[in-house]
């Protein structure tokens, strides 16, 4: 049986790898179209996990459940590609990061997990800290980016929101292993996926070794090796408290820029890391 110290380090695992996943995106976004690169990036995701799934016949009876989770997966990252293509890599992780909100209220509701005044604190907390660090990393302004940019990935984060809950319930009532539900999600928002980007974009026909190196880069380091992460952590805690941890994606970018970039920590980036830990030590005390 795990322990709650290990599922909290699964999910601080899976954010670091996530903190590293916008800056690479929005880099990637000037090469390659939106729906295709979130398309390709879960297909290439797929192929990576499908040879270690033992047994594969059982694997394709996937349940009817599934479907939804690669309907509310496919639907965030339709929406944050979209998004990121019109405004910034900050305000994105930002934005997205307002699911911690919807999770709370929805896990109350489908998931009978209580609203507490820690729960309230905390997500006040965590918010102040994200938008500290954000804005001392990035140079993050309001007024950059668009309008319907910042819709599109705030939509991203309610469909995420959304998708946590189903991927909990999932999670706790299958017989399946954690791995493998994680493979037949990804391969749900692929099937979801394709039709959007055969509709709405023309095919890249042309594909340069170095696209080529950012879809392995994002499918494989920033989208297999996290989402497993993140799912043994969603199935033995509480979807509130894993959305907090996962929070700590943005602190492990704005550390790691530190560290391999040279780039120096301001005052509101520190004061908003100790605030964004605060708020996930405020919410793990009451899991």
């Amino acid at each position: 049986m795990k322990t709650k110290g290990s599922l909290i380090v699964a999910a601080l695992f899976s954010a670091v790898f996530w903190g590293g996943s916008f800056p690479i995106v929005k880099y990637g976004l000037r090469y390659i179209k939106p729906l295709w690169f979130a398309d390709f990036r879960m297909l290439v995701a797929f192929l990576a996990m499908y040879p270690f799934i033992k047994n594969k016949r059982q694997f394709w009876k996937l349940p009817r459940g599934i479907w939804w989770l690669g309907l509310f997966n496919a639907g965030g990252y339709a929406l944050q590609f979209l998004g990121m293509e019109t405004t910034t890599a900050a305000k994105a992780s930002f934005f997205v990061s307002i699911n911690v909100i919807f999770v709370v209220i929805f896990a109350h509701f489908f998931l009978r997990e209580k609203l507490t005044w820690e729960k309230y604190g905390a997500i006040v907390l965590s918010f102040i800290g994200i938008y500290l660090l954000t804005m001392g990393t990035y140079g993050f302004h309001m007024r950059e980016g668009s309008p319907l940019g910042d819709g599109l990935v705030l939509l991203a984060g309610v469909s995420w929101a959304v998708f946590i809950i189903l991927g909990k319930k999932m999670l706790e009532q299958s017989a399946a292993s954690v791995f493998e539900i994680v493979t037949t999600f990804v391969l749900a928002t692929v099937v979801f996926l394709t039709p959007l980007a055969v509709l709405f974009e023309p095919f890249p026909t042309h594909f340069s070794g170095q696209e080529l190196e950012i879809v392995l880069l994002t499918a494989i380091v920033f989208t297999s090796v996290p989402f497993y992460f993140w799912s043994v952590s969603l199935k033995g805690l509480t979807a509130t408290l894993t959305s907090f941890l996962t929070l700590t994606e943005i602190l492990f970018a704005v550390l790691f820029s530190a560290i391999f970039l040279g780039e120096r920590l301001q005052g509101t980036e520190i004061i908003g890391g100790i605030l964004l830990v605060l708020a996930i030590v405020v919410v793990s005390l009451r899991q």
